[in-house]
């Protein structure tokens, strides 16, 4: 059975999720100066597919998404559909670790030993995972209002800084570095919105998946596209371009009389909380798929075990903050493409064929 959460509780889950990262990394680097308008193309074209894994946690609102996936696919390749998304999500999660151990250095605590801010994200993201996704979403909502206003309000300082023709002139270099740099927008963050389909959550209403991934999934748009536009029109295109953490860059220049300076730990508090809720949900879909595999009923004794693995595992991904930054920047390596693109369109059209089959077989047999 799926945990049923609060509609609001889900939006705002989702969109902290699609956050995590997302806004430190500087997305759409690639258009320099048109970044925003590879925002809106990545999450204009990134819809149709947020609609399909909409769909696939709508067929049977009752049960979890196994349960969808063994009656269209079968056991076996539900199996592996499982194995894909656990190792997907734990990916995620090392990447997301890994993350934050460089942020953390460039942003000052050279002397700090980079396993313990993993260590720190990783034991409250368990202690999260633990609780269930009702009570991250729950607590999601209530935060998500403290990030907006902690946006709003840092990047208000910062507008004596904003000047708006480096947004200019529109496609100067044409747009192919727009659609490059919509390709790598729509991978990171926005389809990374597929794990929200395997964490099991169910809701109160009709649909109740599609209008929660739907509207999060432009609620985050909207928030990562007025965050990004200003940090481009403060820092300027180019220093956009070649900038680790521009955000952090673009807030550090507020001064307002002398008084009101040093304001980066905004965008670190930004950080540390979508890093946290985008850590917890992949633990959870990590813990729902292996559950699965081993045939244990409640997912939280393998919260544990998953959730450490990411102290070890998040040292193997990158050499450091160069190497993170090649690979979100790049396109879609194999994996990704396959959980974000391939398979749910695969899984959507073979359950729309058989479960609507099975769905008029029954209805004639009544």
């Amino acid at each position: 059975m799926k945990e049923v959460i609060a509609v609001r509780a889900g939006i705002a889950t989702v969109v902290l999720m699609l956050m995590g990262g997302s806004v430190i990394h500087g997305i759409g680097s690639q258009a320099g100066s048109d970044a925003w308008l590879a925002i809106i193309f990545a999450a204009l074209f990134s819809l149709p597919f947020i609609l399909i894994y909409a769909r696939l946690g709508d067929f049977d609102p009752e049960q979890d998404i196994f349960h969808t996936l063994e009656k269209a696919l079968g056991k076996p390749l539900t199996v592996v559909v499982a194995i894909i998304y656990g190792y997907y999500a734990l990916l995620l999660m090392y990447y997301s670790l890994d993350s934050l151990g460089s942020f953390v250095t460039v942003a000052g605590l050279v002397e700090t030993p980079k396993v313990v801010p993993r260590l720190a994200l990783t034991l409250i993201g368990l202690m999260a995972a633990k609780a269930g996704i009702e009570v991250l979403t729950r607590w999601c909502s209530l935060f998500l209002r403290i990030i907006v206003l902690t946006s709003f309000l840092a990047l208000v300082l910062v507008l004596k800084e904003v000047d708006f023709s480096n947004l200019q002139p529109v496609l100067f270099d044409g747009i192919g570095p727009v659609l490059q740099a919509t390709l790598t927008t729509m991978k990171f963050p926005f389809l990374e919105t597929v794990l929200f389909t395997f964490a099991g959550a169910g809701f109160r209403i009709k649909n109740g998946s599609r209008y929660v991934l739907v509207r999060g999934h432009f609620a985050a748009a909207a928030l990562i596209l007025f965050i990004i536009t200003l940090t481009v029109a403060v820092v300027g295109p180019e220093i956009y371009r070649i900038q680790y953490y521009p955000v952090y860059g673009a807030v550090s220049r507020i001064d307002v009389g002398g008084f009101f300076t040093r304001l980066e730990i905004t965008v670190t508090f930004i950080f540390l909380i979508t890093a946290f809720v985008k850590v917890s949900v992949c633990q959870i879909v990590a813990a729902k798929c292996f559950s699965y595999l081993v045939g244990e009923t409640d997912y939280r004794r393998l919260v544990t075990p998953l959730a450490l693995s990411g102290i070890v595992g998040s040292f193997y991904l990158a050499e450091g903050t160069l190497e993170m930054e090649k690979r979100n920047l790049s396109l879609w390596p194999p994996l990704e493409l396959a959980v974000q693109v391939i398979l749910p369109v695969i899984i959507w059209i073979i359950a729309e064929i058989r479960l609507n089959k099975q769905n008029d077989t029954g209805q004639k047999a009544n």
